[in-house]
């Protein structure tokens, strides 16, 4: 079995929605893409979007997986 997981870095874009192409109706591949950082006042902005095939991912899982991203990035280095 392969495992795939597509990501991309634009870091000169900030963007809200972000598609990629997909092979066809049996692509099941994750595609995961974060931007620009963005300072706004008194926090800063990381654009990530996240394309799923439903079917093997649910509405949980993302949220899961986007509350971790943001306690690992609110936590100190090291």
């Amino acid at each position: 079995m392969v495992d795939w997981l597509y990501m991309s870095c634009p870091p000169w874009v900030d963007f809200t929605p972000m598609t990629n192409p997909v092979n066809g109706p049996d692509d099941c591949v994750p595609r995961i893409t974060w931007g620009k950082i963005v300072q706004h006042p008194g926090a800063w902005r990381l654009s990530v979007a996240i394309q799923v095939h439903h079917a093997l991912v649910d509405g949980l899982h993302l949220g899961r997986f986007y509350e971790a991203l943001r306690s690992r990035m609110m936590s100190p280095l090291g």
